[in-house]
């Protein structure tokens, strides 16, 4: 699917594209209040980045299998920023229904997973308040519509029943519908050895999985758990690293 759209301005976009709206109820728990019913657009297509060149953006990405087959309209929404001013706009009549020949694909997303920053190894210190860094790259996309059972983009803390659902926090790397990323804060964590199992599913249902290790320490209780220097041997310098928590720093 292609989305073209013009602007007057140099700027840049972000898009969001929804499946058709779904009815949910409110929960009605306040007092003397029942639960009442709403439409809501939910369910995310697509989500990305683009610059504007010559006053237009385009974005290029693969419909998920897990779509509501109803016939029926969904969304764009835009958001268009640059440093002089910002703007939103939005198209409701986007038909999303039907089926379509795809390519034999039967290859699962590839993970990468870091804790804070991308200096992160695996095994690695953090502390009780983190950072999880993900990326996924497929060659048709990854499914972030929340509509397929057991499909969504998952973090599972310690083979437990505590667990992120991810689907908001994917993005799209700009004009590259293929790859994207995660940033998702994870506050509360308790001391000692865990393991987040990360699963991702792309736009075909094919699934791909990967094992993040770290350990979790008090902020008050910092120590120096990796120290070295490269090139070893040297002749007229080195640097030194040493890791502290889950930062590595570098001295000349």
């Amino acid at each position: 699917m292609r989305a073209v759209a013009r602007l007057s301005l140099t700027m840049a976009t972000e898009v969001t594209v929804y499946d058709k709206p779904e009815q949910l109820r409110t929960r009605g728990n306040d007092p003397g209040s029942s639960a009442a019913p709403y439409q809501q657009e939910h369910n995310i297509l697509f989500k990305g980045r683009a610059r504007v060149l010559n006053g237009r953006f385009n974005h290029t990405f693969v419909v998920p299998a897990d779509i509501d087959y109803r016939p029926g309209n969904g969304r764009i929404s835009y958001y268009t920023y640059n440093e002089q001013q910002d703007g939103a706009g939005y198209y409701h009549e986007l038909a999303i229904s039907g089926t379509a020949s795809a390519a034999n694909d039967q290859q699962g997303p590839s993970l990468q997973a870091w804790m804070n920053d991308f200096s992160f190894t695996d095994g690695g210190i953090t502390g009780e308040n983190a950072v999880l860094l993900i990326h996924l790259s497929d060659e048709n996309g990854i499914n972030t519509t929340g509509r397929g059972i057991g499909h969504d983009l998952v973090a599972i803390l310690d083979d437990s029943s505590r667990y992120f659902v991810l689907n908001d926090f994917y993005e799209a790397v700009s004009g590259d519908y293929r790859q994207g990323n995660v940033r998702f804060p994870i506050s509360g964590l308790a001391e000692g050895e865990h393991t987040l199992t990360i699963r991702a599913w792309d736009t075909h249902n094919n699934s791909g999985t990967i094992r993040l290790r770290f350990r979790v320490m008090p902020n008050a209780n910092l120590v120096v758990e990796k120290v070295g220097n490269y090139p070893n041997p040297f002749r007229e310098e080195t640097k030194f690293f040493f890791l502290i928590t889950s930062k590595m720093l570098t001295l000349m």
